[in-house]
C-alpha cells in the first residue's frame, strides 16, 4: 500500500506544481510553453529557482509513473524524492514571494 501512496503523492505534487506554473506563466508573463519540461524551465528562469534540474527530474518521474509505472524501482524513487523534495519547497517559497508582490 505504501508504494502506491508514494507514487500517487508524487503524481499529485508534480501536477500541482505544473498547474501553478502554467497559470503563472500564462497570466503573469504571457508565455505558453508546450511541454511540461518547458513549463518548469521557463518558470525557474522567471522566479530564479536554482534547482530546476531537480524539478525537471520530478516531472520525468511523474511521466514514468503515469506511462511506464512497471519500470519504476520503488527504492530508487523513494531516495530521489527525499533528495528532490527540497526543490519543491524552494518552488513553493518562490511562488509565495511572487504572490506577495
Amino acid at each position: 500500500m505504501k508504494k502506491y501512496s508514494i507514487r500517487y503523492n508524487i503524481v499529485v505534487l508534480v501536477e500541482t506544481i505544473l498547474a501553478i506554473s502554467i497559470h503563472i506563466l500564462v497570466n503573469k508573463y504571457g508565455l505558453k510553453p508546450e511541454t511540461y519540461s518547458e513549463v518548469i524551465e521557463a518558470l525557474c528562469e522567471k522566479l530564479d529557482i536554482k534547482c530546476r534540474s531537480d524539478l525537471v527530474a520530478l516531472v520525468k518521474m511523474r511521466n514514468l509513473l503515469i506511462h511506464r509505472y512497471w519500470k519504476i524501482d520503488d527504492e530508487l524513487m523513494y531516495r530521489s524524492v527525499k533528495r528532490d523534495f527540497r526543490c519543491a519547497e524552494e518552488f513553493i517559497n518562490k511562488v509565495l514571494e511572487l504572490i506577495g508582490d
